[in-house]
């Protein structure tokens, strides 16, 4: 059996949220250092928009859809914010906003897998 497309997409998206997570903490653990700038990784959805997918005809029946560009995600710097003392843009609110944010992310992404597990597991069984 080849790999589910859903199992595919919400391991990448535990990446990129993970990604996201490692960039948050670098800015709060670097709110107060002299001139630093806060950064943030790129949208979710820029980097799928970015992503290729093969599909695969398998049935003559099955439309033929073209896949998309291919591409990689990064860090943006972020722009808008104030600049405070230390010379550096870093919103420990914002930050933490963002956490959370990450956070809830994380929780759909995970009982999506966990549902999508309970109904495979319930067609296996049968």
């Amino acid at each position: 059996m080849s790999d589910v497309y859903l199992v595919n997409l919400a391991t990448r998206n535990a990446q990129w949220l993970s990604a996201r997570q490692q960039v948050v903490s670098n800015n709060v653990a670097n709110a107060n250092t002299p001139g630093y700038r806060s950064a943030d990784v790129k949208s979710f959805t820029e980097i799928l928009d970015q992503t290729s997918l093969q599909f695969a005809r398998t049935d003559p029946g099955h439309m033929n859809i073209a896949a998309g560009k291919l591409g990689a995600g990064g860090t943006a710097a972020e722009t808008g914010l104030d600049t405070f003392h230390s010379g550096g843009n870093v919103s420990l609110e914002n930050e933490m906003l963002k956490s959370a944010e990450i956070g809830t992310a994380y929780s759909l992404n995970t009982s999506i897998i966990k549902a999508f597990h309970r109904m495979a597991l319930s067609v296996t069984a049968r």
